[in-house]
């Protein structure tokens, strides 16, 4: 169980970061996705700046720091997003760290529905930048048993995964999207243009599109 001090240093971590967001080598990468400073502040992204960074997280330099928020405040998790041309994984978790749905905030907003989304950035696509009641799920091995059960009581579940192009003909994104239909049966599955995420189909077609395509009309 994790405990009081650590989940403290997380929130004050993801602070720290969030005010360095603006101007960052951050920010310009997530306007080009779409996310603008606005957006990036709702859903409390941060940027480790080299000359800020705690202890602990020396390896994070210069990193997008993207931090699960409890419903009841504090942080849970962190990950973090390299945004420059180093060799190695794009997305680093601390070690030890267990999964978590992100952006649990946004399942007490009283809204009917949620759409679920693969991947941290297309949740703060979804949720921040379309107004869509949004959670999102790492990939296909952090589905985990008990997350039908934090979902349960939405009238309509929506699931939006990439539709991978990839010529091994391998679509992790729809397995997910399986995946979870098998567990919430009355989800729908949201299928995008083959090779798409939703950063994609919203930076083409605007953030109107996405909403439209869930046939909603209370996004704001």
């Amino acid at each position: 169980m994790q405990s009081k001090s650590h989940r403290e240093f997380l929130t004050t971590a993801a602070e720290t970061y969030q005010a360095a967001m603006a101007g960052s080598m951050a920010q310009e990468y997530l306007e080009n996705r779409g996310v603008n400073l606005p957006a990036a502040s709702m859903s409390r992204l941060g940027y480790v700046d080299p000359n800020q960074t705690l202890p602990g997280h020396e390896m994070y330099k210069g990193m997008l720091c993207i931090p699960y928020h409890t419903v009841h405040g504090g942080v849970v998790a962190m990950k973090f997003r390299v945004i420059d041309d180093r060799p190695g994984s794009r997305y680093l978790w601390p070690p030890g760290q267990t999964s978590h749905l992100y952006n649990v905030t946004d399942t007490v907003s009283g809204k009917p529905y949620i759409a679920i989304c693969e991947g941290e950035l297309d949740t703060v696509v979804a949720s921040s930048v379309c107004g869509i009641n949004s959670v999102g799920i790492a990939g296909v091995s952090h589905w985990k048993p008990h997350h039908p059960r934090v979902l349960r009581g939405f009238r309509d579940v929506f699931v939006i995964t990439d539709n991978d192009d990839k010529e091994s003909g391998d679509n992790p994104g729809q397995e997910l999207a399986r995946k979870i239909i098998n567990d919430i049966t009355h989800a729908r599955n949201i299928v995008l243009p083959r090779g798409q995420d939703i950063s994609d189909f919203v930076l083409q077609n605007g953030k109107d599109a996405l909403p439209s395509l869930l046939g909603l009309t209370d996004a704001a």
